[in-house]
Protein backbone atom coordinates (compact mmCIF):
# COMPACT_ATOMS: atom_id res chain seq x y z
CA UNK A 1 0.00 0.00 0.00
CA UNK A 2 1.46 3.01 -1.03
CA UNK A 3 -1.22 5.86 -0.13
CA UNK A 4 -3.90 5.16 2.48
CA UNK A 5 -7.11 7.45 3.46
CA UNK A 6 -9.38 6.57 6.47
CA UNK A 7 -12.49 8.72 6.49
CA UNK A 8 -14.21 9.59 9.86
CA UNK A 9 -16.00 12.44 9.15
CA UNK A 10 -18.13 11.95 12.18
CA UNK A 11 -17.89 14.16 15.83
CA UNK A 12 -14.61 15.21 17.21
CA UNK A 13 -14.88 12.09 19.83
CA UNK A 14 -15.11 9.20 17.46
CA UNK A 15 -12.26 10.78 15.40
CA UNK A 16 -10.02 10.40 18.05
CA UNK A 17 -10.98 7.09 18.81
CA UNK A 18 -9.41 6.20 15.42
CA UNK A 19 -6.25 7.01 16.36
CA UNK A 20 -5.37 3.34 17.29
CA UNK A 21 -6.77 2.26 13.71
CA UNK A 22 -4.31 4.85 12.15
CA UNK A 23 -1.68 3.78 14.41
CA UNK A 24 -2.42 -0.02 13.60
CA UNK A 25 -2.20 1.46 9.83
CA UNK A 26 1.65 3.22 10.50
CA UNK A 27 2.89 0.14 12.25
CA UNK A 28 2.01 -2.02 8.90
CA UNK A 29 2.31 0.19 6.00
CA UNK A 30 5.61 2.04 7.29
CA UNK A 31 6.62 3.64 4.07
CA UNK A 32 2.55 4.60 3.13
CA UNK A 33 1.47 7.96 2.93
CA UNK A 34 -1.31 8.31 5.29
CA UNK A 35 -4.00 10.63 5.18
CA UNK A 36 -7.06 11.12 7.45
CA UNK A 37 -10.40 13.04 6.73
CA UNK A 38 -12.43 14.55 9.12
CA UNK A 39 -15.12 16.74 9.98
CA UNK A 40 -14.72 20.10 9.45
CA UNK A 41 -12.90 22.14 12.43
CA UNK A 42 -11.33 19.17 13.89
CA UNK A 43 -8.55 18.83 11.57
CA UNK A 44 -5.85 20.93 13.49
CA UNK A 45 -6.28 18.43 16.29
CA UNK A 46 -4.29 15.73 14.42
CA UNK A 47 -1.88 17.98 12.95
CA UNK A 48 1.24 17.15 15.17
CA UNK A 49 -0.12 13.32 14.58
CA UNK A 50 3.30 11.43 13.61
CA UNK A 51 1.50 8.59 11.81
CA UNK A 52 -0.61 11.13 9.30
CA UNK A 53 1.62 12.09 6.24
CA UNK A 54 -2.08 14.39 5.98
CA UNK A 55 -5.09 15.80 7.99
CA UNK A 56 -7.99 16.84 5.37
CA UNK A 57 -11.21 18.60 6.25
CA UNK A 58 -14.41 17.94 4.96
CA UNK A 59 -16.99 20.55 5.35
CA UNK A 60 -20.34 18.51 5.36
CA UNK A 61 -22.93 20.39 6.93
CA UNK A 62 -21.77 23.42 5.01
CA UNK A 63 -19.99 23.66 1.35
CA UNK A 64 -19.30 20.27 0.45
CA UNK A 65 -22.99 19.11 1.72
CA UNK A 66 -25.03 17.90 -2.00
CA UNK A 67 -24.28 14.75 -3.84
CA UNK A 68 -22.59 17.52 -6.38
CA UNK A 69 -19.64 18.24 -4.03
CA UNK A 70 -19.24 14.53 -2.39
CA UNK A 71 -18.89 13.45 -6.28
CA UNK A 72 -16.02 16.69 -7.10
CA UNK A 73 -13.96 15.61 -3.40
CA UNK A 74 -14.35 12.02 -5.16
CA UNK A 75 -12.68 12.46 -8.58
CA UNK A 76 -10.14 14.81 -6.47
CA UNK A 77 -9.58 11.64 -4.60
CA UNK A 78 -9.44 9.67 -7.46
CA UNK A 79 -6.51 11.97 -9.10
CA UNK A 80 -4.64 11.20 -6.20
CA UNK A 81 -4.07 7.11 -6.65
CA UNK A 82 -5.03 5.69 -3.17
CA UNK A 83 -4.42 1.60 -2.98
CA UNK A 84 -6.87 1.54 0.32
CA UNK A 85 -9.21 3.53 1.22
CA UNK A 86 -10.81 2.74 5.01
CA UNK A 87 -14.16 4.54 5.97
CA UNK A 88 -15.55 4.45 9.55
CA UNK A 89 -18.80 6.39 8.32
CA UNK A 90 -21.86 4.82 7.38
CA UNK A 91 -23.41 7.76 5.50
CA UNK A 92 -24.28 6.86 1.77
CA UNK A 93 -22.27 9.91 0.77
CA UNK A 94 -19.52 8.52 2.69
CA UNK A 95 -20.41 5.78 0.81
CA UNK A 96 -20.07 7.06 -2.73
CA UNK A 97 -17.05 8.94 -1.66
CA UNK A 98 -15.21 5.73 -0.80
CA UNK A 99 -16.51 4.43 -4.65
CA UNK A 100 -15.23 7.35 -6.36
CA UNK A 101 -11.83 7.24 -4.69
CA UNK A 102 -11.31 4.50 -7.39
CA UNK A 103 -9.02 2.91 -4.62
CA UNK A 104 -8.39 -1.25 -5.22
CA UNK A 105 -9.07 -1.80 -2.11
CA UNK A 106 -12.21 0.06 0.16
CA UNK A 107 -13.26 -1.02 3.29
CA UNK A 108 -16.48 -0.22 5.25
CA UNK A 109 -18.98 -1.57 7.51
CA UNK A 110 -21.69 -3.87 6.15
CA UNK A 111 -24.52 -2.22 7.32
CA UNK A 112 -26.40 -0.24 5.88
CA UNK A 113 -27.50 -2.44 3.06
CA UNK A 114 -26.13 -0.50 -0.06
CA UNK A 115 -22.05 -0.60 1.35
CA UNK A 116 -22.08 -3.86 -0.59
CA UNK A 117 -22.35 -1.82 -3.70
CA UNK A 118 -19.52 0.69 -3.10
CA UNK A 119 -16.65 -1.63 -0.82
CA UNK A 120 -14.52 -4.39 -2.34
CA UNK A 121 -14.39 -5.12 1.52
CA UNK A 122 -17.78 -4.74 4.08
CA UNK A 123 -17.02 -6.03 8.18
CA UNK A 124 -19.60 -5.79 10.95
CA UNK A 125 -20.18 -3.23 13.39
CA UNK A 126 -21.05 -5.44 15.92
CA UNK A 127 -22.75 -2.77 18.31
CA UNK A 128 -24.46 -5.20 20.78
CA UNK A 129 -20.67 -7.14 21.16
CA UNK A 130 -17.80 -4.77 20.77
CA UNK A 131 -16.97 -0.89 22.05
CA UNK A 132 -16.05 2.15 19.52
CA UNK A 133 -12.09 1.19 19.38
CA UNK A 134 -12.78 -2.19 18.69
CA UNK A 135 -15.81 -1.78 15.90
CA UNK A 136 -13.02 0.36 14.42
CA UNK A 137 -10.26 -1.64 14.50
CA UNK A 138 -12.73 -4.30 12.83
CA UNK A 139 -11.91 -2.37 9.64
CA UNK A 140 -8.50 -3.87 8.99
CA UNK A 141 -9.40 -7.75 9.98
CA UNK A 142 -9.91 -7.96 5.43
CA UNK A 143 -6.45 -7.20 5.70
CA UNK A 144 -4.93 -9.93 8.03
CA UNK A 145 -2.38 -7.15 9.52
CA UNK A 146 -0.22 -9.06 11.79
CA UNK A 147 0.33 -5.36 14.52
CA UNK A 148 -2.38 -4.22 16.10
CA UNK A 149 -2.24 -1.22 18.13
CA UNK A 150 -5.66 -0.58 20.36
CA UNK A 151 -4.93 2.39 22.39
CA UNK A 152 -5.02 6.14 21.47
CA UNK A 153 -2.40 8.31 21.67
CA UNK A 154 -2.79 12.22 20.58
CA UNK A 155 0.00 14.40 20.02
CA UNK A 156 -1.32 17.53 20.60
CA UNK A 157 0.66 20.26 18.42
CA UNK A 158 3.08 22.31 20.29
CA UNK A 159 0.73 25.68 20.64
CA UNK A 160 -2.39 23.58 22.35
CA UNK A 161 0.25 22.85 24.79
CA UNK A 162 1.19 25.92 25.31
CA UNK A 163 -2.37 27.30 25.66
CA UNK A 164 -3.09 23.79 28.00
CA UNK A 165 -0.03 24.87 30.09
CA UNK A 166 -1.08 28.40 30.45
CA UNK A 167 -4.66 27.54 31.49
CA UNK A 168 -3.64 24.74 33.91
CA UNK A 169 -0.87 27.78 35.45
CA UNK A 170 -4.39 30.24 35.86
CA UNK A 171 -6.99 27.84 36.82
CA UNK A 172 -4.96 25.25 39.31
CA UNK A 173 -2.58 25.08 41.68
CA UNK A 174 0.83 23.41 41.32
CA UNK A 175 0.27 19.20 41.71
CA UNK A 176 -3.09 19.51 41.97
CA UNK A 177 -5.60 17.62 39.68
CA UNK A 178 -7.34 19.41 36.98
CA UNK A 179 -10.96 17.72 35.59
CA UNK A 180 -12.35 18.64 32.52
CA UNK A 181 -15.82 18.06 31.42
CA UNK A 182 -16.26 17.47 27.75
Amino acid sequence: MSRIGVWNTAFLGDAVLTLPLLRTLRANYPDAELHFWVRRGVGSLFAAQPELSGVHEFDKRGGESGIMAAARVGRQLARERHSLWISAHTSLRSACIARWTSAKVRIGYEAPWFNSWFYTHTVPRRFDELDEIERLLQLVRPLNLPHILDWPELVLPEPARERAAAFRATHAAPGAPLLGVH
